[in-house]
């Protein structure tokens, strides 16, 4: 559990690191070379928010932890008075 932790906050620290530098050189690129208007960049942008959806919609709906019976006050008080 220790090490998925802490490949998830690497992991993050250099999407931290490298996607500010990667959305500012897009936009650069595509306001040198006119493409689309200067506007590509914002497409290719959705792109990837569309395949992150896309992404989040295969995970599995449950988390496979144990389910834990919560007991109700009245079930406690009738198993004491047996």
């Amino acid at each position: 559990m220790g090490s998925t932790s802490g490949l998830a906050q690497t992991v993050s620290a250099f999407m931290r690191t490298v996607g500010p530098a990667f959305a500012t050189s897009l936009f650069a690129f595509s306001v040198e070379h006119n493409l689309l208007g200067g506007r590509m960049v914002y497409l290719i942008m959705l792109v990837f928010v569309v395949m992150a959806i896309c992404a989040t919609l295969i995970l599995p709906e449950t988390n496979n932890r144990p389910h834990v019976k919560v007991v109700v006050e009245e079930e406690f008080m009738a198993e004491d008075q047996r």
